[in-house]
């Protein structure tokens, strides 16, 4: 369910996460691919994909291409890491 609301809240304000805000040295989206396993850890099959389309969801609302191309590659590294 909180995996849902995330969800939600993202769809609604996706580019307030991938913004630097006042105060802060990066943006919320570095914060969350940083501590990515963590995150993720106690979570069922179906709360891992919901994270995942959340992040996702941050990502596309990047307008720099290159950054873009380094947040997908960090949320996709430790999915990457399973399958090898």
């Amino acid at each position: 369910m909180a995996c849902d609301t995330f969800l939600k809240i993202v769809q609604k304000c996706k580019r307030e996460f991938v913004i630097t805000q006042v105060g802060e040295n990066e943006p919320f989206v570095c914060e969350i691919l940083n501590g990515l396993p963590n995150s993720i850890m106690d979570l069922e099959p179906h709360q891992i994909h919901s994270f995942h389309k959340s992040v996702h969801h941050m990502i596309e609302a990047e307008s720099n291409v290159q950054k873009k191309n380094e947040y997908f590659q960090r949320l996709m590294e430790l999915q990457n890491q399973v399958f090898r």
